[in-house]
C-alpha cells in the first residue's frame, strides 16, 4: 500500500469503518476475517482494501466523473436486460464470484477476491445493480459495496432496494448512480451521495447511468468540473439514451454487445488514451434479470476486443 500521514489517515478510516460494521453487520466482519485466514494475508491490510475507494486522500490524480455507464431496456424479446462498462483501469483482482450467504439471497457477478463486493451482480432473485459515480460532499458511512452487498442479499425488487438504500449513509468519497433492474422489468437509478438521495425512474422504455447526477435536487453534488461533463459523461448519457429509443428489442443481446464495443463521441469502450487520465474499460457484462444469467467479456480489458461468455449458475 502506502506509508506516511496517508496511511495513517487511511488506517483511522478504516477503523471508523469496521466499528460501525461490527455494529451493524458483524456477519461480514467475520466474513472478511475468513478471507485474510483463507488468504494467509494480515487482517490489517484485508480490513484497509475493503475501505480503499473510501479513503479522500487515494487517488489523489483520480478524476472525478470518469467511470462505469450502465443501461437497461425494462423490455425486449428477452424480457428486461441490462448492460455496463467496469471503467477503472487494468486490474488483475477481478473474478466471477458466486455468493450464498447464511442468510439471505445467493448472488452472483464480476467482483474482486480480496472485497465483500455487491457491484456488478444479479442475485437468486433476478434484481440487477451496478453503476458509480464521484461527488463532492462527505459524510461517514458505509462503503458503498458493503451497502451493495445488502441488497443483494435482502432485496428482491426494485423497489425494496430503493426502502433499503434509505436506511444506510454511503461512502466518504463515492456516492452512486445506481442502476437497478428486476425480473419484473421495474428500473430505477437512483442517485445517492453521503447526504441526499433521489430517485430517476425508466422512461422511453428504458434508462442509463453516466459519470454525474441529472437531478435537480443532486446536480451541485457532482464532483467534477462542468467542461468535464459536458465533454465525457453528458455524450454518453445522450448517446445511450438514443440506444434506449432506438436499440434493437428483438435481438438485444447483440445490440447490447454494440453499444458495450462502442468508441468515439460518447462511446462506452475505453483504451486508456482516450481521457486526460488513462483510464481503460476492464470489462463489460450484459444481465438477464429473469434468466439470471449473465454475459462477461472475456479477456479481461476493453470488450471490442473480448468475446462475450454467458453465465447461468441457477440452472
Amino acid at each position: 500500500m502506502y506509508k506516511g500521514s496517508a496511511r495513517k489517515e487511511h488506517e483511522k478510516l478504516t477503523n471508523r469503518i469496521i466499528k460501525d460494521m461490527e455494529e451493524t453487520l458483524p456477519e461480514l466482519v467475520e466474513e472478511l476475517r475468513g478471507i485474510t485466514e483463507g488468504a494467509g494475508l494480515p487482517e490489517e491490510e484485508v480490513f484497509m482494501l475493503n475501505a480503499w475507494w473510501e479513503n479522500p486522500l487515494f487517488p489523489s490524480s483520480f478524476p472525478p466523473n470518469i467511470g462505469c455507464s450502465a443501461v437497461a431496456f425494462t423490455d425486449s424479446k428477452l424480457d428486461p436486460i441490462m448492460g455496463q462498462t467496469l471503467d477503472i483501469g487494468r486490474n488483475p483482482y477481478w473474478v466471477m464470484v458466486f455468493v450464498k450467504p447464511k442468510k439471505g439471497y445467493s448472488f452472483y457477478g464480476t467482483l474482486r477476491m480480496d472485497m465483500l463486493g455487491g457491484g456488478r451482480c444479479i442475485n437468486e432473485k433476478g434484481l440487477c445493480i451496478g453503476g458509480t459515480v464521484s461527488v463532492s460532499d462527505r459524510a461517514e458511512g458505509l462503503p458503498r459495496h458493503v451497502v451493495l452487498r445488502v441488497i443483494l442479499e435482502s432485496c428482491a425488487t426494485v423497489d425494496e432496494a430503493i426502502d433499503t438504500l434509505k436506511e444506510f449513509k454511503v461512502s466518504v468519497r463515492f456516492g452512486e448512480n445506481l442502476l437497478l433492474l428486476d425480473a419484473s422489468g421495474r428500473a430505477a437509478v437512483v442517485e445517492k451521495s453521503p447526504t441526499r438521495q433521489d430517485v430517476r425512474w425508466a422512461e422511453d422504455g428504458g434508462i442509463c447511468a453516466t459519470n454525474h447526477f441529472t437531478l435537480p435536487s443532486m446536480r451541485e453534488l457532482n464532483a467534477g468540473s462542468e467542461k468535464m461533463i459536458e465533454r465525457y459523461s453528458q455524450p454518453q448519457l445522450d448517446r445511450l439514451r438514443e440506444f434506449i429509443k432506438e436499440g434493437d428489442r428483438e435481438r438485444p443481446i447483440k445490440a447490447f454487445k454494440k453499444i458495450l464495443r462502442s468508441h468515439g463521441l460518447g462511446g462506452l469502450c475505453y483504451h486508456g488514451d482516450e481521457w486526460p487520465w488513462p483510464t481503460c474499460t476492464q470489462l463489460a457484462n450484459i444481465m438477464l434479470p429473469r434468466q439470471r444469467e449473465m454475459y462477461v467479456s472475456v479477456l479481461m480489458g476493453p470488450p471490442c476486443k473480448s468475446q462475450f461468455i454467458k453465465y447461468s449458475p441457477y440452472e
